[in-house]
């Protein structure tokens, strides 16, 4: 069974794996600085970026998601 749960710090390697394929992907390269500065800030609470990441059946990380949360104004 698959389970999705928030990003930890301990995630970092498995996250970074996730995070290299992604930019082979796109054919971006990123300075390192940047990679860093984007973990930081999947990490950070009070950032508004958060991160879950899917475990499959066996606990390995299967996939990542990011997401923004913005507020609404009307």
């Amino acid at each position: 069974m698959n389970k999705i749960r928030p990003l930890e710090s301990a995630d970092k390697d498995r996250w970074l794996a996730l995070w290299n394929r992604y930019l082979v992907f796109y054919k971006e390269s990123l300075p390192d600085e940047v990679t860093e500065l984007t973990w930081s800030r999947l990490l950070d609470p009070n950032f508004n970026s958060q991160a879950r990441i899917l475990y499959d059946s066996v606990g390995s990380v299967s996939s990542k998601v990011q997401y923004r949360i913005k507020q609404k104004y009307d």
